[in-house]
């Protein structure tokens, strides 16, 4: 007969001091609203891993890391786990950034949408005699919002801006994305 394997209990293993843990998860709501990793890892490099070096100067301070090989690899390990234990305790995945692959909305989209009339207007009347949709239209259209681009002031420049780093962030409102899919549909199936 086979013995039995008893199974292992799992001890809770770990590799901080007293304090550093504490650190971490004051830190961990700021290192969670940062906007990209590039902020993220500077944060965690800097402020985080500051205040746990004063936490044990003795262990990891400047002078002892640099006068003591091993101080200094343990401190290096020591920064590693930093930003390890900070990707390890960001949350479910709903609270995860996504990474996509998205493009810019430039701000001549913003200003399209939001002035589309004006564009329109000053389309019509500085080249009437275009038919609506033919090619020549199209190219008369972007100079027609150019036009409008220019006549903006600071001001009105600063709004849309705003508007294109909201877009920029959430996506632009639902009304763009129905009319952006329903001009890929169709190009789908006069295309293919």
């Amino acid at each position: 007969m086979s013995k039995s394997k008893k199974p292992k209990q799992r001890t809770e293993r770990t590799i901080w001091l007293p304090g550093e843990e504490a650190v971490l998860r004051k830190h961990k709501d700021t290192w969670l609203n940062l906007d990209s990793k590039r902020e993220r890892d500077a944060f965690a490099a800097g402020t985080v891993t500051e205040e746990i070096r004063n936490l044990s100067p003795h262990l990891y301070g400047i002078v002892v890391v640099w006068s003591n090989k091993k101080a200094k690899d343990e401190w290096d390990r020591r920064c590693k786990a930093i930003k390890n234990w900070f990707n390890n305790h960001r949350g479910p995945d709903t609270l995860r950034r996504v990474f996509k692959f998205e493009r810019k909305i430039p701000l001549r989209q913003v200003v399209g949408h939001c002035k589309r009339a004006d564009v329109d207007e000053r389309a019509e009347k500085l080249f009437a005699n275009m038919t609506k949709g033919s090619k020549a239209s199209l190219s008369q259209y972007q100079k027609a919002l150019s036009a409008v681009m220019d006549d903006l002031t600071d001001d009105d420049k600063d709004t849309y801006e705003k508007i294109r780093t909201e877009w920029q962030k959430k996506g632009p409102p639902e009304e763009i994305k129905r009319r952006y899919e329903a001009m890929t549909s169709n190009c789908a199936t006069t295309c293919y």
